[in-house]
This record gives structure tokens, sequence and C-alpha cells, in this order.
């Protein structure tokens, strides 16, 4: 038995909702692979630019200085910091009353005694 005509749309209708969403899910994998080159390309240029600064660094004593002079000023984290040998910042007090809520957050009310 044949289709009706609006059994034909109705085939159709699902047909291109279908291709609606492949189109769709290829577009989101594109743009997905485009931002994962992206980020490729920049960590690439970080790279870059840091072999030429440490080149430079290691060739020209005056340069280098400045450049840790500049690191000193920038850098806030001491694991970075230490990278460069240079000194540890302090602790700030709200930093260690930050650390101090954490730990009062993993430990709780513990207060030495066992049961």
């Amino acid at each position: 038995m044949a289709k009706s005509i609006d059994d034909k749309i109705a085939d159709f209708e699902t047909k291109l909702k279908q291709l609606k969403e492949q189109k769709k899910l290829a577009e989101n994998r594109e743009k997905k692979k485009a931002k994962e080159q992206e980020r490729k390309d920049e960590t690439r240029r970080k790279i870059l630019i840091g072999s030429m600064y440490l080149q430079r660094m290691k060739n020209d004593e005056q340069y280098n200085q400045n450049i840790l002079q500049a690191l000193d000023r920038y850098l806030t984290e001491n694991r970075d910091r230490k990278l460069f040998g240079l000194s540890e910042l302090p602790v700030e007090p709200k930093q260690v009353q930050q650390e101090q809520s954490k730990d009062q957050d993993y430990f709780g009310s513990f207060n030495g005694s066992i049961g």
C-alpha cells in the first residue's frame, strides 16, 4: 500500500530533524576542535616567547636582572617564585585566617579526645 502524502511529509520532517541534529553536532565538534587548537597555539606561543627570554637572560646579565626584578613584582605564588630563585612572599594575615578556616572545616570540632 502506498504512503499518503501526509505520511511522506512526516517522514521528511523526521529526516530533516535528524539531519539538523547531525549538523549541530558536527558544528559543535568543529568549535571544540578550534578551541583546542587555539589553546595549543597559545601554549606554543608562550613556550617560544619563554625560550627567547630565557636565552637572552642566559647571555645578558643586565637583561637577566631586569627580568628577575619584573618577575619579583609580577609573581604572587611562592611555588612560581621558587622556579626563578626569588624569595617567598610573607603570608598575609587574611591568608592565614583562610588556611585556619580550611583546617577548622577539615577537622571540625575535633578537640583531641577519643570517644
